[in-house]
């Protein structure tokens, strides 16, 4: 089990390895979910006063995210979750 749909975990990982992750459990017959914040598209957001640890892994890659996040939806298939849920209802029923 590995996280890896959103936040920190889709800013810090490699393009790739996020898509190799969300193929491999399509391919187990399970939705993969991604979420982010608007700030993980903002690169000119106000720096955050914390430790530099915390400073680090906050800007870890917000430059990049935009072209990931795009990247993603035109590479993959995504819905909505009210979608996803249709789907189960109607599995339920047959």
């Amino acid at each position: 089990r590995v996280p890896f749909g959103g936040g920190g975990y889709l800013r810090a990982y490699p393009l790739r390895l996020t898509k190799a992750l969300f193929r491999k459990i399509e391919r187990h017959g399970r939705p993969g979910i991604v979420y982010l914040h608007p700030w993980e598209l903002d690169p000119k957001q106000p720096a955050v006063q914390a430790p530099l640890l915390r400073r680090i892994r906050h800007r870890l890659g917000i430059p990049k995210m935009e072209g990931k996040l795009i990247d993603l939806l035109k590479s993959m298939r995504f819905g909505t979750l009210a979608q996803h849920a249709k789907e189960i209802s109607a599995q339920w029923k047959t």
